[in-house]
């Protein structure tokens, strides 16, 4: 299948990037993994229930319910299926009320 702009074929689903075809680091896994989160609220931690969306070298795009998360924010990603596996990020972006990504979360991994 032929790529077209802006896209990349994950051998399952071409995803779109939102740029132009050499914009990206590292390209985007379409994962569908069910994870949880661990995030401070008012100094307690929480954890939330998610879904990893796709991943990248650099980090993951997330679905949940995370009103209470802001930008900047550290957060442990936490993949139900390697629960020892948990990975330290900061989150990058919220989605906007009513926009298509409302709901999801882009969380930027750390080096360590």
């Amino acid at each position: 299948m032929a790529e077209s702009p802006g896209t990349f074929d994950t051998g399952a689903k071409a995803v779109p990037t939102g740029r132009g075809p050499d914009s990206r680091r590292s390209e985007r896994v379409v994962r569908r993994r069910r994870a949880s989160i661990v995030a401070n609220i008012r100094g307690q931690p929480e954890r939330f229930p998610c879904l990893i969306v796709d991943s990248s070298q650099s980090g993951f795009r997330l679905r949940g319910l995370f009103s209470k998360l802001r930008r900047g924010q550290s957060i442990e990603v936490i993949p139900e299926d390697e629960p020892f596996n948990t990975v330290s990020c900061n989150v990058v972006w919220t989605g906007a009320l009513g926009s298509k990504q409302e709901g999801q979360i882009g969380v930027h991994a750390e080096k360590g």
